[in-house]
């Protein structure tokens, strides 16, 4: 299930499918409502619905993860949709062409080179239960490989990255399922 803490102040939300609690750090108690509300994302969006696990633009287009893009890259958000397409969206929230890769899901990063980075993850070819994740700098509305692919130690089940950071979280779930792994992918470049 996806979940998502936001901390302002003194004031904490966790957000949920179909449910969004509030706290403050001083009464260490928590209210919780059934309600759909936009998620703190990169881009507008309406939630996540009950018993669903993916977003939805306001304009009805799901995805699973977006990273924010640059002027270099020809378009504003690059969308982990569904069917694991990698599509690309104007700042209109408009899908600019056909999907321009396959991924499940994605995270914008920064590097030491100007333009816009993006960790693709996607399921490992011959259906172990691994996944991989790769970096592309995004260019003109093409994904341009920069780095090998780093294989996971076994399905990534969440990936995030703070605005303007160089690093990546990703959370996986180990192939024997029964613990989980956080790390952080960290992008260094000259190396």
């Amino acid at each position: 299930m996806r979940g998502r803490v936001r901390l302002a102040g003194n004031s904490v939300d966790a957000f949920l499918p179909g449910v969004v609690c509030r706290a403050t750090l001083e009464s260490f108690t928590a209210s919780c409502a059934d309600e759909r509300q936009p998620w703190p994302l990169a881009i507008d969006n309406t939630g996540v619905a009950a018993g669903r696990n993916y977003f939805t633009t306001p304009e009805g287009l799901a995805f699973y993860g977006v990273a924010p893009l640059d002027a270099a890259a020809g378009a504003r958000w690059l969308l982990a949709a569904d069917r694991s397409r990698l599509v690309l969206l104007d700042e209109g929230r408009r899908q600019l062409e056909p999907a321009i890769g396959a991924g499940d899901d994605v995270a914008g990063v920064t590097a030491c080179t100007p333009g816009a980075f993006a960790v693709v993850a996607s399921r490992l070819p011959g259906g172990e239960a691994h996944d991989m994740l790769r970096l592309f700098h995004v260019v003109e509305r093409r994904l341009v490989p920069m780095a090998a692919s780093l294989a996971l130690p076994g399905t990534l089940t969440a990936l995030w990255a703070a605005p303007g950071s160089s690093t990546a979280t990703a959370v996986v779930r180990d192939a024997g399922g029964d613990r989980y792994d956080a790390l952080q992918v960290d992008v260094v470049c000259g190396r």
